[in-house]
């Protein structure tokens, strides 16, 4: 440790590197017992540019790891030999205080002595309490202690005893920052040693130290009667007073050690009781990569769709969720049957079972009728994922296609749950749907499309038959690449209304069919937008949705076919489907209300009023059901809007350029913007600004409107994307992290002029910060403390003002934090390997207002989100609770208070929603 101290002293700018010919010099003069040829092998060997300088932590990593290899193998090499403790201490030295390299040395009062009967040596035992032989102390510790005490708290070196054998201190693995740090273990070595405030490794504070411990004499005397009274460790903190004793937890994650110092009131609280997670809320729909998704139950208002891993019962009139989250995959399709009681949902396989399943449940009591996951003597009925279902005509039976190689087609009882037939039936690599044809024909005909796809099948449940009948033929009409929707629906035809199949595909055409499934008629042909879906208002009213954001309303009782046009806005997407709810309301006038799910991941809900039926695509009405994000969103901040009666809002930002604002009390969507040719990976806000940052390492502060944000400035950060954006808890600076691993400090101009100024930077970091929290108040000179981590392991504490890197993270163990996001934080490491080893990193973590709950996600959990109580009295394992939040990964999670309600929400990255949970 001297050595390492010596070195450290050597390297002022805390670079990590020292020129090697300064590190040969200090190794040869601290005695390192390696011989030269080797230690010249291991300089050259961490000479990582070759350019003379030397990652000194590199060479202590591959030191200790040599000392830990030759004490397994020869323990012998390092058993201290013990001197008799007369030989070495005068007995009129007894309760005498010395100084000895910069240090207050107490030594013991009850020395050893020699029985001169027996001629054998006899000691106290160190384990009373009492103070121990050569106990040195920290004058530092003691209130008198006053001068010089900021340098310090800046400058100070623990020394570290050992840990299980191993030399402590240092860096272990990629770990760097609070490591090091630590007391020896009772009975081991000649006494328990904690120096806090100074000490002689490497600079001038131990020089200082020992010509300020020779002014201050009555100081010492105190502190030698504090360690008379048993206190065996003298421990400061950053004010310079005297604290309890400290121990260290340490943990590991995976092959990497954590030293963490736990706040003092740790151990005085008793562990609360943890409360467990109800899900309230869903916001977010699958419309992106899912066809088909959208139902309304027969005979009511309440919408079914699926995200993720839940399937959402969204009652329209009264605004209220219901959820069913039985299902431990991704959903990819829903069949509802007739009487709007009967639900049938398919999901891909999961790596547990090794298959895909279907599950048949209940509307009205979201209960599971059958889980079909049988298997063929032939091999695996659903082996892939569950693309397409349909129930049979007389919905006795279930029909499900799977997209396995090859596709199969398999039909399913619907009173046993039983495999009744199976087939194999196409090679198309994307199938888009399966329909059953029920008033059009005659036959008990189904219908397969997809990419270069529209087949007609024949199955009959009670024969156990499945017959292929025949491709459908277009003609004169260009096969088109996809058919994207095949509808069945009464059309006028010939002064007659009669029953025809429908299909839209990715050309543009809607083409209505005849009876043996030839084209009767061409409704739209040439647009080349694709056409995702197609419903009927009337008999004579049809509504079109394509991949531009286009909404047609084609009149069919008009010869030729009449038609007018509507986009929805930009933000939303493309129309993915198309459902929907007429509502008679005032005399002479006709309101149809229309849910449009779209490919940006919302569903919005158009109101068209018409009199006399005559609609007109471009007059409607807009609201927003929900949003979500249609590719990976990992950033969520939430906001207490005092002025506005404490109404909290949660934002969401996401890679789609989407950024989403939430009224959590009344689960609306308030405002939804999109930021065109901008991938958001990073977001926080301080009102009335919001801070985004993107992956071409742009900068963009906003000002937060009632419905929209409005841009104030831009600015570059860095060569890589930004990693992590955090306000200070005054609201004038904010801390900007970049993938180049350095962390940019930004402060508001005085005055009215919005303008921002860099006012330092961090980097320290060697690797890409993913979290920074900031003290709640100045703890350091009235300098706010930061907390930042790397994804490899870095666990730096650092002066907001200066930039200074602080290296005695004991000092600052009782900061109150203004947030504890920091996923190396003492909450969340603590908490979450509790039990034992944790193999891998922690995504994100957040901690309750009141601190006495901690939300965790560990990579490779699949959507598990840990809670546990907090703190853990005595450092017991933590009182958790495993939460599956229905869906494959969790890339974020806050706590916040909902009208005086403890909430928690998460984001899930990879579906784009977000999930509110409430706490009782």
């Amino acid at each position: 440790m001297c050595i390492q101290n010596a070195v450290l002293g050597l390297d002022k700018t805390r670079q990590g590197y020292v020129a090697n010919t300064q590190l040969l010099k200090v190794c040869r003069e601290h005695g390192l017992p390696v011989k030269p040829d080797l230690l010249k092998s291991l300089l050259i060997r961490c000479d990582d540019d070759n350019n003379g300088k030397i990652s000194h932590r590199e060479l202590f990593v591959l030191v200790d790891k040599a000392f830990e290899g030759a004490m397994k193998v020869n323990p012998k090499l390092f058993a201290k030999k013990e001197e008799p403790i007369a030989s070495t201490k005068k007995r009129g030295d007894a309760g005498r205080i010395i100084m000895e390299d910069g240090m207050v040395k107490v030594v013991n009062n009850r020395l050893s002595s020699t029985n001169s009967s027996d001629n054998k040596q006899s000691s106290v035992d160190t384990d009373d309490g009492g103070i121990h032989s050569d106990t040195i102390i920290d004058i530092s510790s003691v209130p008198e202690y006053t001068v010089r005490k900021a340098s310090l708290a800046t400058n100070s070196v623990v020394s570290v005893g050992s840990e299980d054998g191993k030399p402590g201190g240092g860096r272990l693995g990629k770990m760097k920052g609070f490591l090091g740090g630590g007391r020896n273990k009772k009975g081991k070595g000649t006494g328990d040693t904690l120096t806090v405030g100074g000490g002689g490794g490497g600079g001038d504070n131990g020089s200082d130290n020992v010509s300020l411990a020779s002014s201050i004499f009555s100081t010492i005397s105190k502190v030698a009667a504090i360690a008379q009274r048993g206190d065996t460790t003298i421990t400061t903190g950053a004010n310079g007073l005297v604290e309890k004793p400290i121990h260290p937890v340490v943990r590991k994650i995976g092959d990497h050690k954590l030293v963490l110092w736990p706040p003092d009131e740790y151990f005085d609280t008793v562990t609360p009781k943890i409360r467990l997670p109800s899900l309230e809320w869903i916001y977010g729909y699958s419309g992106f990569a899912h066809r088909n998704n959208i139902h309304f139950l027969s005979g009511s208002a309440t919408l079914v769709y699926f995200v993720g891993h839940v399937v959402v019962l969204y009652d329209v009139n009264k605004d209220t969720q219901r959820h069913y989250g039985e299902h431990d995959g991704l959903i990819q399709c829903i069949a509802t049957a007739s009487d709007g009681i009967v639900v049938a949902t398919g999901q891909s396989a999961t790596t547990t079972d090794g298959g895909a399943q279907i599950r048949v449940w209940t509307t009205d009591q979201l209960k599971t009728l059958h889980v079909l996951t049988s298997q063929n003597p032939n091999g695996s009925v659903l082996q892939v994922s569950v693309t397409g279902l349909c129930f049979s005509r007389d919905e006795d039976a279930l029909v499900a296609i799977d997209e396995g190689k090859p596709r199969s087609l398999s039909v399913w009882s619907m009173e046993s749950g039983q495999l009744l037939a199976s087939k194999p039936c196409t090679e198309s690599p994307v199938v888009c749907g399966l329909v059953s044809l029920r008033t059009s024909t005659k036959e008990s005909w189904y219908i397969i499309y997809g990419r270069g796809l529209m087949e007609v099948w024949r199955i009959v449940p009670t024969e156990k038959r499945i017959d292929f009948v025949r491709q459908c033929i277009f003609g004169q009409i260009p096969k088109p690449s996809i058919v994207t929707c095949v509808v069945e629906s009464v059309v006028p035809t010939g002064g007659a209304e009669k029953s025809h199949a429908m299909s839209a595909d990715s050309d543009g055409n809607i083409i209505i069919w005849t009876d043996e499934m030839r084209p009767k008629t061409v409704l739209q042909h040439g647009n080349k937008v694709p056409v995702f879906t197609l419903c009927f208002l009337s008999p004579a009213h049809l509504m079109s949705g394509s991949r531009d954001g286009q909404i047609s309303i084609l009149r069919l009782h008009e010869d030729p076919v009449a038609s007018t046009k509507a986009i929805i806005p930009e933000q939303y997407g493309g129309v993915r489907m198309l459902v929907p709810l007429t509502d008679p309301s005032a005399p002479g006038a006709i309101t149809y209300t229309v849910i449009a799910g779209t490919t940006g991941n919302s569903i919005i809900k158009l109101n068209f009023t018409a009199a006399s039926e005559e609609l007109d695509a471009e007059k409607y009405e807009l609201s927003v059901v929900t949003a979500g994000h249609f590719d990976e969103v990992g950033s969520l901040t939430t906001l207490l809007q005092q002025d506005k009666g404490g109404q909290s809002l949660a934002i969401t930002a996401g890679m789609d350029g989407n950024i989403n604002c939430f009224d959590l009390a009344n689960h609306k969507v308030v405002w939804r913007v999109f930021l065109k040719d901008s991938m958001v990976t990073a977001m926080d806000c301080y009102a009335p600004f919001l801070a985004v940052g993107t992956s071409d390492a742009k900068l963009k502060l906003f000002q937060l409107g009632d419905s929209d944000l409005s841009l104030i400035l831009q600015a570059n950060v860095g060569a890589g994307k930004v990693s992590c954006i955090k306000f200070s808890p005054d609201g004038s600076r904010f801390a900007v992290a970049s993938q180049e691993t350095e962390i940019f400090m930004y402060k508001f101009a005085d005055g009215t002029d919005m303008n921002i100024t860099v006012i330092g930077k961090f980097d320290k970091h060697d690797f890409p910060v993913v979290s920074i929290d900031w003290s709640r108040n100045p703890a350091r000179d009235n300098h706010y403390v930061i907390h930042s981590n790397s994804y490899e392991f870095e666990n730096f504490l650092w002066d907001a003002d200066s930039m200074d890197y602080l290296e005695e993270a004991h000092f600052y163990r009782n900061v109150k934090w203004f947030s504890q996001t920091c996923v190396l934080g003492f909450p969340a490491a603590t908490s979450v390997t509790a039990d034992g080893t944790v193999e891998t990193f922690i995504v994100c973590t957040d901690v309750t207002p009141t601190f006495d709950m901690v939300a965790a996600v560990v990579q490779g959990q699949k959507g598990q989100l840990g809670l546990y109580s907090f703190p853990n009295a005595n450092n017991a394992a933590a009182i958790k609770h495993m939460q599956p939040t229905y869906s494959s990964a969790i890339h974020a999670v806050r706590f916040c208070y909902i009208s005086n309600r403890l909430c928690l929400l998460c984001v899930h990255g990879e579906d784009g929603s977000m999930s509110q949970w409430s706490l009782r």
